[in-house]
């Protein structure tokens, strides 16, 4: 019986054994790789001799001696990845009039994003906008155009979490600012029955339109009969006592 149990005791510690050189193997080679990963280290002795009993001190001295003198590479941050956010803009005016504010919505499918505008007047410069905020995916966007010509107007959105600002180029519009339009000068007082020619400055483009507001308060809206030139009409007055224009 001595004997038997005596065989059994030594299998167990060979089992117990060959299970410590395995952990011992498998975290030496844990310890391994992640040097190669984190360390500009050359292998000198693989993870299997750092646990053999043949292998002397100074060897593993040697090799552990490089870890003081190594340089640990700069792992680069990974930004998490970009969610996926989209905005469209809906009420733009095509033909705003210079000196009046006008204003248009952005709407913006997403979380935690603002739109970044870039409205470019016909010199190349920036022009100034305000932000509107109605909900968090919807923008009420003012701005004034201050000179008559073409405007680009584009889209961005700027990640509020991030910092970072993704063009929307779906979202690239261009317009057109129009002058003011103006009526020139004209006879004060006119006899009943004669033709006053009223002149139009600045109708680019749309419908011309002149009320005429007679003494007893009356609107009498005017057709335009013919064009002189180019953003000028010529309008004509019959039998009205005008008092306003």
């Amino acid at each position: 019986m001595n004997t038997i149990t005596l065989v059994l005791d030594a299998d167990s510690d060979y089992e117990r054994s060959c299970e410590e050189n395995s952990r011992h193997m498998a975290a030496s080679r844990n310890y391994d790789q992640k040097q190669k990963r984190n360390y500009t280290i050359f292998q000198l002795i693989t993870p299997g001799e750092l646990i053999h009993p043949e292998i002397d001190e100074m060897s593993v001295m040697t090799y552990l001696s490089q870890f003081p003198a190594a340089k640990l590479d700069e792992v680069k941050r990974e930004l998490p990845e970009e969610p996926i956010a989209s905005g469209s803009l809906m009420d733009l005016n095509a033909f705003p009039v210079v000196n009046m504010p006008t204003e248009f919505v952005v709407n913006i499918v997403g979380d935690g994003y603002k739109p970044k505008m870039k409205i470019i007047d016909p010199d190349g410069r920036e022009v100034h906008y305000t932000v509107a905020e109605e909900d968090p995916h919807k923008f009420i966007i003012t701005y004034t155009p201050l000179r008559d010509g073409i405007y680009h107007i584009s889209l961005a959105l700027r990640d509020l979490a991030l910092g970072t600002v993704t063009p929307v180029e779906a979202a690239t519009r261009t317009i057109e600012a129009l002058p003011i339009v103006r009526l020139c000068s004209y006879p004060e007082r006119v006899r009943v029955g004669d033709p006053v020619p009223l002149r139009v400055e600045g109708a680019i483009r749309g419908v011309v339109e002149v009320v005429v507001v007679d003494a007893l308060g009356g609107e009498h809206q005017l057709a335009v009969i013919g064009e002189l030139a180019l953003s000028k009409y010529q309008i004509t007055l019959r039998n009205y006592i005008t008092d306003q224009v």
